[in-house]
């Protein structure tokens, strides 16, 4: 699924579960630390989403206010379930 989920404090890419840079359009580059730096899967992201129902660190701001904020070029699709499958790790 080309989404780019965006939680507090980490993003991953929808399409392989591995992390992501916020900035990039694709997934050309892993975000987590035993990969930093390897190679994305590719994937142009098309959409938005989180696995937060609020921020934890700014009480009182919804979670789709503050992930909308990061990336407005992407659409919104709102809070997905977390997918322990392709997660890599815990929530």
């Amino acid at each position: 699924m080309p989404v780019l989920i965006v939680d507090d404090d980490r993003s991953y890419c929808g399409e392989c579960g591995r992390g992501a840079f916020l900035k990039e359009k694709r997934h050309l580059t892993v975000a987590w630390p035993d990969e930093l730096g390897a190679a994305g899967c590719g994937v142009a992201w098309t959409e938005l989403a989180t696995h937060l129902r609020s921020v934890p660190y700014r009480p009182g701001i919804p979670a789709d206010d503050f992930v909308r904020a990061v990336r407005p070029d992407l659409r919104y699709i709102g809070v997905i379930p977390w997918d322990w499958r392709t997660s890599g790790h815990d929530a």
